[in-house]
């Protein structure tokens, strides 16, 4: 079969378009995912990318842009507690969550309990307060005190999971009960706390040696 002229140049012109698709970085026929693209950026060690990403991108891209920043280890930190204060719920959620991996206990307790306290969204401060009681951050119990009687129900549910994983012990802390009586069981729970913290101090640090 002969090709036409026309034809001819077409079919030449399409495999030129091709190779030049090919030779460009970045350019080929099928377009890298947002899941690859990611991977490209965790794999390169880029921080700032990564933050931006989970900062801007809709929040399912956003939270695998986290959980490639705390793979990322101690150079993520502060992308991380950037992306705690600016990103969107979903993502300030998840990186309060992974956000004791990339940190020491002592450094990573202050911008915890600031989300816990201050954040607009109440799965936000879940979040926060969560991560507090598993790090065990004995030095932020004023911080689960006060998310015992947040607004949210969820939030004290998640502060009395805190405080038990801390003290040992649960509480009948009324989180969906009347207010009267969940705040006479926290005064109760802080006093039990001012006598007890410094053996449960001493308990836990021998443990982690």
């Amino acid at each position: 079969m002969t090709l036409q002229p026309s034809r001819c140049v077409l079919f030449i012109l399409g495999g030129l378009l091709a190779l030049a698709a090919a030779a460009v970085p970045g350019c080929s026929e099928e377009p890298e995912t947002a899941v690859e693209q990611i991977q490209e950026l965790e794999k390169s060690g880029n921080v700032d990318a990564l933050a931006k990403r989970a900062i801007e991108a809709e929040p399912t891209e956003g939270r695998l842009a986290v959980r490639s920043l705390a793979r990322m280890g101690r150079k993520a930190e502060p992308a991380l507690r950037q992306t705690m204060r600016k990103g969107n719920p979903p993502v300030r959620a998840e990186a309060a969550l992974v956000y004791p991996s990339v940190t020491d206990r002592d450094k990573a307790q202050e911008p915890l309990s600031d989300l816990a306290r201050d954040d607009a969204e109440p799965y936000v401060r879940a979040a926060a307060v969560t991560a507090l009681g598993h790090m065990r951050a004995m030095d932020s119990m004023e911080t689960l005190f006060a998310a015992l009687n947040d607004p949210n129900p969820v939030v004290r549910r998640r502060a009395a999971d805190a405080v038990t994983r801390i003290m040992g012990r649960s509480y009948e802390l009324f989180v969906n009960g009347p207010e009267e009586k969940r705040l006479t069981a926290i005064e109760g729970l802080r006093q039990d706390w001012s006598q007890e913290q410094s053996g449960i101090r001493k308990y836990f640090k021998r443990d982690r040696k």
